[in-house]
């Protein structure tokens, strides 16, 4: 009986130890799927929360400081100290092109005066108010990207660009007592600072600026740093308390007493603040520019409903009608975008 000849298995190369076959892999791949996914919904439950937390506790110091200008450097301290723990772990490059650091300084500027806008118009009138006028930002980049790029809007874009106007002019006439002309204006003049904060953000990904690998991060964290000064400067010319007197427990007249310390409400808010522009940044890193939009205009609506449960304030009829009809105009804004 002969012997059966038995050659030597071959060594496995390798990561071949162990190979799935295809329904072991295919599970793997679901899992990794999963696994990504559950991260993602992480961080926009992330991005949602602190962003809520950031505009609550803005309007709180808001009400006992009436410091917008010290509301923004905290804000704008706190991201910086937090973009460079990021960067630093991450080991982002710092560097960019000399070209675009003329473009990243107006960025800067636009963004932090953007910011201390909206903080005047959230101590002047409703939390709820502001962000609602603050979703017709749309209006102000469709105008900005005609006047300065040559890009004129479809006409679904203009449509949508139509009910955002109406629905923010109900929700105005929804205030009623509680409108805020100064809030009103305030919250309009944001916009179009963040309407050329993402024109200039464009311009910085041209070839001639060069500034298209430049990580968004390590953006942030050079437009934060330009916030510091910028809001330095504003404190300075402003009759804004002293940080002294801040720290030693002042408060305006007529503040309400049961809200926490002022110093502890801006250093929640400023971590607040630079969590949900980084997690932003990273739920834009995980999707399409589309899908993170869509996920922006539902933020607003989570905000919007936060502010008037947090401030026990409900508008009229009218306002709420003007509120939805904000929402609709920006997501049909956004659809309009992508065709």
């Amino acid at each position: 009986m002969s012997r059966e000849m038995r050659r030597p298995k071959a060594a496995a190369a390798p990561g071949d130890e162990e190979a799935p076959n295809p329904e072991a892999r295919a599970a793997a791949l679901g899992n990794s799927g999963g696994h990504q996914g559950s991260s993602t919904l992480f961080l926009v439950a992330l991005w949602y929360a602190s962003a809520s937390l950031a505009v609550v506790t803005s309007k709180m110091t808001l009400q006992s400081l009436k410091s917008p200008a010290m509301l923004s450097f905290t804000q704008a301290c706190t991201a910086v100290a937090l973009c460079l723990v990021v960067t630093k772990i991450e080991g982002l490059s710092k560097e960019v092109p000399k070209a675009a650091q003329e473009t990243i300084l107006t960025i800067g500027v636009v963004y932090s005066l953007g910011f201390l806008l909206t903080n005047v118009s959230l101590m002047a009138g409703n939390a709820s108010f502001t962000e609602t006028v603050k979703a017709s930002e749309p209006v102000a980049s469709v105008v900005l990207a005609a006047t300065l790029l040559g890009e004129f809007p479809t006409q679904r874009t203009l449509g949508a660009i139509s009910i955002l106007i109406f629905g923010t002019a109900l929700s105005c006439i929804g205030e009623g007592t509680m409108f805020s002309t100064v809030g009103l204006l305030t919250a309009l003049a944001a916009n179009v600072m963040f309407a050329l904060r993402s024109v200039y953000t464009k311009k910085l990904k041209t070839p001639s600026v060069g500034g298209s690998n430049v990580s968004p991060k390590v953006l942030f964290l050079y437009v934060s740093c330009v916030g510091v000064a910028f809001n330095v400067a504003s404190y300075a010319v402003s009759d804004e308390p002293s940080l002294l007197a801040v720290v030693s427990g002042f408060r305006v007249e007529g503040a309400p007493r049961n809200l926490p310390s002022p110093v502890v409400l801006m250093l929640i808010n400023g971590l607040c603040y630079a969590t949900y522009n980084l997690s932003s940044f990273m739920v834009l890193q995980r999707m399409s520019v589309t899908g993170h939009a869509v996920f922006n205009v539902f933020r607003r609506v989570f905000i919007i409903a936060a502010t008037m449960i947090a401030f026990r304030v409900m508008p009229t009829p009218y306002g709420m009608i003007g509120i939805m009809l904000s929402g609709v105009g920006f997501g049909l804004y956004i659809t309009s975008k992508k065709k």
